[in-house]
């Protein structure tokens, strides 16, 4: 099975850079690629991938989307920032919109992995949403989440079983080869 991880956080080193080492460690050759180093110019609304079917910007976020869609699996590992993805990973996600009108003729089983600074209850849902969304984009199934409220320092994750937690989530979803 090929599984692409898409590690979203800015913060190199951080929760989602932890847990991502932890989990690309039970997948064999998943596909890791980090949201911060893909380049990416934001959807500027142009309406060219309306009329030509690709987006104008040939830069990395096309790059990606092209090995989203070739997947058979998708892992996304996120910190919340205000209760959605961080700019630079919701501009990636946004380009995502040249995709809506293509035909997809399979769907791709998405997850999500999410670390939060907040412990609300609504902590997680709008980046759950946000990331339905793209799915629909993609032809993208979203399956299942996990959330760590109460993440936000670094290492804040080692606590409480939640490297564990998540390896555990990820033989369970049957993305684990090991």
């Amino acid at each position: 099975m090929k599984v692409v991880i898409l590690s979203c956080s800015p913060r190199k080193g951080g929760n989602c850079d932890i847990l991502t080492s932890a989990v690309v460690r039970l997948i064999s050759g998943a596909e890791v690629y980090y949201s911060r180093d893909i380049e990416c110019s934001p959807c500027d609304g142009c309406g060219y991938c309306e009329r030509a079917g690709v987006c104008k910007h040939g830069d990395g976020a096309v790059a990606l989307y092209e090995k989203l869609l070739a997947a058979d699996a998708i892992l996304v590992i996120a910190p919340v920032y205000f209760y959605s993805f961080d700019a630079h990973t919701k501009a990636i996600i946004d380009r995502a919109q040249y995709l809506w009108h293509k035909v997809k003729d399979r769907r791709i089983p998405l997850y999500l992995i999410a670390c939060g600074g907040q412990s609300g209850e609504n902590n997680f849902t709008y980046i759950q949403k946000v990331l339905v969304s793209c799915g629909l984009a993609i032809g993208g199934d979203y399956k299942a989440g996990l959330f760590f409220p109460s993440t936000d320092a670094v290492g804040d994750i080692l606590r409480g079983g939640g490297v564990e937690r998540a390896c555990i989530a990820v033989q369970d979803w049957g993305l684990s080869n090991n």
